[in-house]
């Protein structure tokens, strides 16, 4: 019997893939063109995912999908909130938002560092405007970008924490989590390089926000303010 037909297998994705919908939001940016003349009326020029970080509304996602100080978020619950933006980490890219919601389910953070190549992982978002779609992969390698084959990459500066995994990204996957078979977020989805999917790791996210307003501010293009 294949891996993925195992009855318990497939139960466990399924609790999973409901975990991290909770908790996955799409951060929808600017408006559309004179071009986008068969799009809605309504719809972003730009979608990612992100990943609600705290209850009180705190998001995080990719830097190069929040790259407007205010942008909307569509919760979970299908309502569509204002948001702006408090950190954004080009280096990492990552940033954070605050949206205008409360309540919200927060992801529970997994543990990077006891990853393994080969453990299962799965890649959940918005992709191609899909909501709420997952994807199955294993781990590749983890990594720092300052690895020969990172050099050259925006992250080399940084040092940061990458997973790469053989899972299929698509656009608007950015932002979102990738996860454990449990449901607990290891990584931030960000690109595709070589054919893996990159995620950078949670602990470049705790990095990130336990800086503070006044450590490192010389990395970032705008002040802490969470």
């Amino acid at each position: 019997m294949p891996l993925t037909s195992s009855p318990t297998l497939a139960a466990d994705l399924a609790a999973a893939a409901e975990r991290l919908r909770a908790s996955t939001v799409a951060v929808l940016v600017g408006e559309r063109g004179p071009r986008a003349r068969y799009a809605p009326a309504d719809a972003p020029a730009g979608q990612g995912s992100g990943i609600v970080w705290r209850a009180d509304g705190l998001i995080v996602t990719n830097a190069h999908v929040a790259r407007a100080e205010h942008v909307a978020v569509l919760l979970p619950d299908g309502r569509r909130v204002a948001a702006r933006l408090v950190a954004r980490d080009p280096r990492r890219d990552l940033a954070v938002l605050q949206a205008d919601a409360g309540g919200l389910t927060a992801a529970t953070p997994g543990d990077p560092d006891a990853l393994r190549t080969g453990q299962l992982v799965l890649a959940f978002g918005h992709p191609l405007g899909l909501a709420n779609a997952l994807a199955l992969g294993i781990v590749h390698s983890t990594v720092t970008s300052s690895a020969r084959h990172h050099r050259t990459s925006p992250w080399a500066r940084a040092g940061a924490s990458l997973i790469r995994a053989d899972v299929r990204l698509l656009p608007g996957n950015s932002g979102g989590p990738l996860a454990d078979a449990s449901g607990r977020v290891l990584g931030v989805n960000t690109m595709i390089v070589g054919g893996l999917g990159v995620a950078v790791s949670v602990r470049e996210v705790d990095a990130l926000l336990n800086a503070g307003p006044a450590a490192d501010r010389a990395r970032r293009d705008v002040p802490y303010a969470a």
